[in-house]
Order: structure tokens, then sequence, then C-alpha cells
């Protein structure tokens, strides 16, 4: 049976956690908390609760059938909790199938989640209307070909995992909770989840995520920064080695860079994920997060190896040092890391694989004492998360 608690859980990645505390005005750790540990199980075991009746599971199969129909919410997670247009989009329906699924207790759900997480009452509304759109897509992919009766049965094996890690007011709430029903087209068990493509995730997703990326950058520009000597880029040898890749392609890049390294060790089957690489040949404007065009060779040889090995997943993350306001250092890592994720997308790597997160000062390689310290502290990574 298939564990939608876990793998919902798991679409929640450290950069959409961030993009989502961001959204809200929260911080990481509560944001994660609402999300993880209360609204999607409050989810899921909603639905169960109205599976467990067969009016209740007529409407939740009209629900899952409406989801199905428009699967945007899976696409970019990163882009829906971004703040930008797919959010301002995404949420008028979402809100209308949070009214869906709670009635006239909505409100009370809504109280009862940012009591119990520790954020405010709007950031509750906001983070639970997204995660329904979330959840349902997910559940319509999983119920793909199911009929009501198997539709119900699907999400009442979340029950129990799902109302474990809610307070008693709210298992209280799901229970009481009544809607309005939507009535199916006799004979209900005739009626089929619309199946989803092969992937519910499209190959490019650039239309949405680039101009959500340019959105960013353009935010951060007033974020305090100490204009200085950028970073130095690690020592490569020049000689050039033309490396040839599963998929046909061949990049020329310098012995020892980092596309290099990053390409050999996709190779090895033997070489254990997850491991972090530090860029080289990467340049952003001063205090920016513009890419320098000097950047794009590198950029497009990343593509071009990512593109070669199709099941790696890698997570971007941004670095500042210690110098300026901890908070603007935070922003302008994560516009960082999220343009160089957008600039991958553009070249052609699917967006499902690209992850990004920025983390400021908080994880310096050396001392901040000096300049030269300072200047390593400010880079940018590529961690592959997954072969």
């Amino acid at each position: 049976m298939a564990d939608l608690l876990k793998s919902i859980s798991g679409l929640l990645t450290p950069g959409v956690i961030q993009r989502a505390a961001t959204l809200v005005g929260e911080g990481n750790f509560e944001t994660e908390r609402a999300l993880r540990n209360r609204i999607v199980p409050t989810l899921l075991a909603r639905l169960a609760v109205l599976g467990s009746s067969d009016a209740g599971a007529t409407h939740l199969h009209a629900l899952v059938d409406r989801a199905a129909a428009d699967r945007s919410p899976l696409r970019d997670l990163g882009a829906l909790f971004g703040g930008g247009t797919t959010t301002q989009a995404a949420l008028p329906a979402a809100r209308e199938q949070i009214r869906d699924l709670f009635g006239a207790k909505t409100d009370a759900v809504v109280n009862e989640l940012a009591a119990t997480s520790g954020v405010q009452i709007a950031s509750a509304s906001s983070l639970l209307a997204l995660s329904a759109a979330v959840v349902l897509s997910a559940v319509a992919a999983e119920a793909r070909g199911m009929d009501t009766r198997a539709l119900a049965t699907l999400v009442a094996g979340e029950r129990r995992d799902a109302e474990r890690q809610l307070s008693p007011g709210m298992r209280t709430l799901l229970r009481d909770a009544t809607v309005e029903l939507r009535a199916a087209p006799a004979p209900v068990a005739a009626r089929r989840v619309e199946p989803p493509p092969a992937t519910v995730w499209p190959a490019r997703v650039v239309a949405v995520t680039l101009p959500l990326a340019l959105g960013l950058a353009g935010l951060f520009l007033w974020a305090p920064w100490r204009t200085g000597p950028r970073p130095p880029r690690p020592e490569v040898k020049h000689r050039l080695a033309r490396l040839a890749l599963p998929d046909g392609a061949a990049v020329d890049v310098a012995e020892g860079s980092f596309n290099h390294e990053l390409a050999r060790y996709l190779a090895d089957h033997g070489a254990a994920a997850p491991r972090s690489f530090v860029f080289d040949g990467l340049a952003f404007q001063s205090g920016r997060s513009t890419l320098e065009p000097e950047s794009q060779p590198t950029i497009a040889d990343l593509a071009a190896i990512l593109k070669a090995f199709p099941s790696a997943e890698v997570r971007l993350e941004g670095h500042t040092d210690n110098v300026g306001n901890p908070d603007a250092n935070q922003r302008l890592s994560l516009a960082r890391a999220e343009t160089v994720r957008a600039a991958l997308i553009t070249a052609g790597v699917e967006a499902r694989r690209l992850d990004a997160a920025g983390f400021g000062q908080e994880h310096p390689v050396t001392s901040n004492a000096t300049e030269q310290g300072r200047a390593q502290n400010r880079r940018t990574e590529l961690v592959v998360t997954h072969k």
C-alpha cells in the first residue's frame, strides 16, 4: 500500500520549506513543523474520514477527480510556495478546496493548526490552502484508475499514522466537520479517476520558474551587502579534458575543475550520495543574484553533465560570510541558488531534479576573521542528494 504521508512529506525539501517560510514570514523550524507534522497529516486524516462513509467517499472522489484535471501543484513546489505569480494563481482554487474539505469547521481547523504549530493564523491558512492542492494532486496521481471504493481504501490506510500526529482537538474537529457533499453521476462505482500523464513532472517549467527567479533577484537588490573582492576560485589545472558522457554528448572541461570532478563522481557507481562540490567558474554581480556572463560555460557544461545522468538529483546551496545583516545574507544566498537553478532549467535540466536553499552565514568552511577566510565562505555549492 502507498505510504502517502511519507511520500508527500518527502516533497517538502529544505528549499521548499525555506520558500514557504519566506512566503508567510515565519521561521524555517516553525514552518517545517506546521507543514510536515500538522498540516499534511491533518489533510490526509480528513480525506480518510470522508472516505469512511458512502456519501463522503463520493464527495472525496469528486475532489480527487477535479485535482487530477489540474496537476500543476506537483510540477514545481518551489514555485507554488515561492510567492510569485504561481502562488497567486493557485491560492483561490486552493482556498475553495479547503472549504470543500472542512466546511463550516474551516476556521476552527486553521486556528488549531496555528496554535499547535506556533505560527500565525494567517500563515496557517495560507500553508493549509497550498498544501491541500499538493495533497489532493498527490492522491490523484496515486489513485489513477481507481473507483470510489478503491480510493476510499487508499486514504483509509493513512488514517492511523496521520492521526497520531494530531492534537485531540484536531481529531475531534475532523470527525465533526460537515461539508456540502457533491453528488456523483450514477453509477458511482463506474466513475474512474482520470489517469495523469506518464510523469507528473514535466521536462521543463521555464515559463514559471525563470520569471520567479528573476523576481527574487529583483526583490533582493536592496539587501545590504559588502562590496569586496570575489571569492578566489579553486586552483585547477588548465589542461582541458574531453569527457565522453553516457548520453553520447561530450564536454571539454579543465582537469580538476568542479564539473570535471562532478562528472567523474556521477560516473563512479561505487561512490555513494550525498556529496558536495564547491562551484568554480561561477561569478555573481557584487551584492546581487545576477550571474556574470563568464559563468555561462560553467552552467552549460553542468547542464550537459546532469542531463547525461538523468537519475541524479541535486540541491544548490548558497553561502555567505558573516559581514552584514544575517537575514539579508540568507536572502541573498537563497536568491543566488535560485538563479543557478533557473539557469539549469533553462538549459534543459528537469525542475524536479533541482532543489535550492540559502544558508547565509550559518555554515562557514573556515574562520571569518580574515579576508581570505571570508572569501572562502562566500560560495555556492552543489550537493548530489541522489545518484
